[in-house]
């Protein structure tokens, strides 16, 4: 008996140390991984709206967008960034659109943390292939983009070849994202 006592004491202190070993691991880490996040987002925002000289955050934003913000150059909005994030075939896809004051589509991103999308055929909604067919459309409310295998209509992007889904919720990604971004553009401003 005395033997399973020391035993159960022996295991608790090293459950012990191994807890206390871990909290401080969060705690030492968990301030770079927020600025990584952060400074992943920026070079996002960067990517889809290069002109850009400096990004104002929008914080009255609709429910189902991460985040807004009004592209500046020289003081002036040249356009605006939306983020938003959409359940892929393998998870979360965090979808970046950036849009001129005028409706076009300046670029889009692909990707996020969690991005998980099957290597080889999901992913490849991350390339510059796939990201560059939205590059120059204009949004229409009334008619919103598709993924489609075998493109027909104007607003009809092409899938990635053995992965709808992912195309698909990339796609819808970019439609919310441009909905949004056409509010603010109504509206004139921030």
């Amino acid at each position: 008996m005395r033997k399973t006592w020391t035993l159960v004491w022996k295991l608790l202190l090293i459950a012990a140390v191994a807890g206390v070993a871990l909290a401080v691991t969060n705690q030492i880490t968990k301030g770079p991984i927020e600025e990584g996040k952060i400074a992943a987002a920026n070079e996002a925002r960067r990517g889809v709206m290069p002109e850009a000289e400096e990004f104002e955050e929008i914080t009255d934003i609709p429910e189902g967008i991460d985040s807004v913000y009004a592209a500046k150059k020289g003081g002036e909005v040249i356009g605006y960034t939306a983020q938003v994030t959409v359940n892929g075939y393998g998870g979360k896809i965090e979808v970046t659109v950036g849009m001129s004051v005028d409706g076009m589509i300046t670029g889009i991103s692909v990707g996020g943390s969690e991005f998980s999308e099957t290597p080889g055929l999901g992913e490849k909604t991350k390339s510059i292939e796939f990201r560059s067919r939205f590059l120059g459309l204009k949004f229409d409310p009334e008619n919103p983009f598709k993924a489609e295998k075998t493109p027909q209509k104007e607003n009809e992007i092409q899938a990635v070849t053995s992965a709808t889904i992912s195309s698909q919720a990339v796609t819808d990604g970019v439609d919310t994202a441009c909905g949004c971004i056409m509010e603010f553009i109504a509206e004139g401003g921030e």
